[in-house]
């Protein structure tokens, strides 16, 4: 017993001479670490960014002898292991740190000193971490710009029905996450390009991609392009998520400036904007004067744009493989540009097991890329632009008489045989019957 009650007295004492902690003192500053180190080649510019352990405080500034860009992290950190990271793309030469006493340094070696601009993200759904971006622009020169320009006005005077086709995020930007796979911007790529060849199968399209490699592209940037070239109208391409699994099936989207036409197309519109905001720093179109007439320009291609995703939505229809739900409206960010027709596509659903089997399939993509491109298809030759001085093609319908072949037919038209199999689902048969209605391409007007 006075062995338990010396133990007890010995404790108390013991307890008396540590030094009291005040609960409401403030908490240790955060490590402020430079936990990573990543970067996306772009046409016009070089991503760096630094994945950060918390919050921090950071100075950027410009040297020369060598040219370079220094980013400093007062009483920042290294991670253990960090590396130099090798680029060398004609934009930055590489990235490579320093410890020092006062804190982190990060040092972005350049080749020729550029312009360049940063900005720190906050976590989100999709990256768990804060982040430090420097975005590089690219130097072109005279004769590069002028190979640019060049470029894109031939596309939009080529006198084709120009189809934007745009891959929905892309580089630093994943977009919707998926626990059965890839995250949304594997996806959409590759779709968009087999959307594009689908399309130049017909005569007198052509289709041009917002982005062709695995980096990022502002959402104005994208409107940009889409005008460069002349656009007659723009589909942008996404796969959708869900909290609820069980969800699944395609959907597709035109532009309500008043808000979504429910809360189901609310929440998508949300979720598609916030990671868009998030990965962008982005100007919206300043001015008063060209605010009007853009105004008065998106109003016209407003009902344009419901037909045009009512189109979409006959071809998606009759998809197997993916149900499709409807044809909605909400306020996209990457839509809110665009003074010609367009539409955003939700494929399926990545929180959705049976919508990622499907969609990882190559004759999923297929399919869905032919219903894309049916759909666009069929609404221009319909619904040709009023700007167009001449129609590059259209389609005429010709009842078969008795004795008529598929060849006789294409030379009356001036279009092939696979032309007038493509546009009337015909398969491998060349066998038609008279009374039979064909949809044929005939000369433009």
């Amino acid at each position: 017993m006075r062995n338990i009650i010396l133990i007890i007295i010995i404790t108390i004492a013991a307890a008396a001479l540590l030094p009291s902690f005040n609960t409401g003192a403030e908490p240790a500053p955060p490590r402020r670490e430079v936990v990573n180190l990543r970067y996306w080649t772009a046409p016009e510019h070089t991503r760096i960014v630094l994945d950060m352990s918390s919050e921090s405080v950071y100075q950027v500034s410009r040297r020369s002898g060598p040219d370079r860009i220094v980013i400093d992290i007062p009483k920042g950190r290294l991670a253990a292991g960090l590396r130099k990271l090798n680029v060398g793309d004609g934009v930055v030469d590489g990235v490579r740190v320093n410890r020092l006493s006062s804190g982190a340094q990060v040092v972005i070696d350049l080749p020729v000193m550029s312009r360049y601009r940063h900005f720190a993200l906050k976590p989100n759904n999709i990256h768990p971490r804060h982040r430090i971006v420097i975005d590089v622009k690219r130097i072109m020169t005279v004769t590069e710009k002028r190979r640019k320009t060049e470029k894109a006005r031939k596309v939009a005077q080529s006198g084709d029905y120009i189809v934007i086709i745009d891959p929905g995020h892309g580089g630093s930007a994943p977009g919707a996450a998926s626990r059965y796979g890839p995250s949304e911007k594997y996806y959409t790529l590759p779709l968009s390009k087999m959307i594009a060849e689908e399309i130049e199968k017909h005569r007198g399209f052509k289709a041009v991609l917002t982005r062709s490699g695995d980096y990022d592209v502002e959402w104005h940037r994208r409107i940009e392009i889409a005008a460069e070239h002349g656009g007659h109208c723009f589909v942008s391409i996404h796969i959708n998520s869900n909290r609820n699994r069980r969800i699944r099936g395609s959907e597709i989207y035109f532009l309500s400036p008043e808000g979504a036409t429910d809360m189901h197309a609310t929440a998508v519109a949300e979720r598609e904007n916030m990671q868009i905001r998030m990965e962008s720093r982005g100007e919206r179109i300043e001015g008063d004067a060209g605010q009007i007439l853009f105004e008065m320009m998106r109003n016209q291609a407003l009902n344009q744009s419901s037909i045009l995703a009512e189109h979409l939505a006959d071809e998606f229809k009759q998809i197997g493989s993916i149900p499709f739900h409807d044809v909605r409206q909400a306020n996209f960010i990457v839509l809110q540009g665009t003074a010609m027709p367009s539409a955003l596509v939700e494929v399926a659903y990545l929180s959705n097991k049976s919508d990622v089997m499907q969609i990882k399939k190559k004759s999923v993509q297929r399919e869905v890329a032919k219903a894309v491109a049916s759909g666009v298809v069929s609404y221009l030759l319909e619904n040709p632009p009023e700007k167009m001085e001449k129609r590059p093609i259209r389609l005429a319908v010709h009842t078969v008489s008795s004795g008529e072949t598929l060849s006789g037919i294409a030379k009356r038209y001036s279009c092939s045989i696979k032309d007038i199999k493509s546009l009337n689902n015909i398969g491998n048969t060349s066998l038609i019957r008279a009374g039979q209605k064909l949809t044929v391409y005939t000369k433009a007007e």
